[in-house]
Order: structure tokens, then sequence, then C-alpha cells
């Protein structure tokens, strides 16, 4: 009995400190995305790139720390760093490309990951949409609609349980509200846009 008792122990032990681990490692990837998006609103692009490859590298240690544990992966921490580094990396792409349409692979162990910070991303969108329409850009604004629509869109087309999609169905009732508020916020802008004109004339 003592011996398998030691070698449980031992195993916990192990895995404690792999836990240790990976919560600092999820942390400064937290850190490192909330720092991407807040200078991609503030318009700061650049050596953008170099942050966002050393973000990549931050989240491939993490994948490296999960592999002797590997339900460590799907713990909490885990998963929040790695729905924060989508949201961060969807928001990177949409400004670098102008479309989503560049990400079309994910490793298995991530959509659900992906599919939150899928999710997450309309909140960002929408405050890049308030950003240009203060701008009197009313254009980009509404390419920000489009892309907001087609997120809310592709995710109502999931009707999984909570155990699959943890707090999925949430997020899109919030995008459903970000879209009728950004709807009415275009809307407001082109009548004040219109009520200038008439009255330059």
């Amino acid at each position: 009995m003592q011996e398998i008792i030691d070698k449980i122990i031992e195993y916990l032990k192990e895995k404690d400190g792999v836990r240790e681990e990976l919560i600092k490692a999820s942390r400064e990837i937290i850190r490192k995305c909330r720092d991407i998006v807040n200078k991609i609103h503030r318009r700061k692009l650049k050596n953008l790139d170099d942050d966002f490859s050393e973000l990549r590298l931050l989240v491939e240690e993490l994948r490296v720390k999960c592999k002797s544990f590997p339900d460590m992966y799907h713990s909490g921490i885990v998963q929040e760093a790695l729905m924060e580094y989508y949201e961060a990396w969807l928001l990177y792409e949409y400004v670098k490309t102008g479309t989503l349409e560049t990400v079309t692979d994910l490793p298995r162990e991530d959509y659900v990951a992906f599919l939150l910070g899928l999710a997450d991303v309309a909140g960002e969108f929408r405050r890049e949409l308030v950003q240009f329409l203060l701008e009197d850009d009313i254009e980009k604004a509404e390419k920000f609609y489009t892309c907001i629509e087609e997120i809310y869109s592709e995710l109502s087309r999931f009707s999984f349980p909570d155990a699959l999609t943890p707090g999925l169905r949430r997020k899109v009732d919030r995008i459903r509200y970000i879209l009728e508020s950004s709807q009415n916020d275009i809307l407001y802008a082109k009548k004040t846009r219109e009520l200038l004109k008439v009255l330059d004339k």
C-alpha cells in the first residue's frame, strides 16, 4: 500500500508543479494579448508583428508544458489564455488583412477556445466601430458591423449544451445586443451627417 501511495504523491507533486507553471504562463499570455488589443485600438501598429510573434511563442510553450499532463490543457486558466489568444489573433488578422478568411486551420483541442474567442472579438470590433463613427468614417464602421453580423450568424449555428461549449450561448446573446446597438449608432451617424449637409447649404 505504501508504495502505491508514494507513487501517487510523487505524481501529484509533479502535476502541481506543472500547474503552477501553467498559471504563470497563462497569465503572461493574457497580459500580452490585452497589450496587443490595446495597441490596436490606440492605432499603435508599429512592431505589432513582432509582438504577435512573441505571443505565438508563448502559446507554443504553453502547449509543450501541457504534454506531460494533457488533461491540464483543458483546465480553466489554460482555456482562458487560449480564448484571449484567439480573440487577439482574430482582431490582429482583421486589422492586418481586412478579413477573417485567413483563419482556416486549428488544432481540434482548440476548437472551443477559438469559438469563445471569436464571440469575444465582436466586442473589440464594436469598439473599432464606435471609434470610426466618432471620426465620421461611417463606411469603415459599417465594415466592422458587417463582420460582427457574420460572426453572429455563424455562431448562431451552434446549439450544443454548455458542457460542450461553456458560455457560448450567453456570448452569442451579447453579440445580438451589440448588433442592435451598433445599428442604431450607425443610423444616428448617417442622420447627423445628412442634417449637417442640409445646414451647410
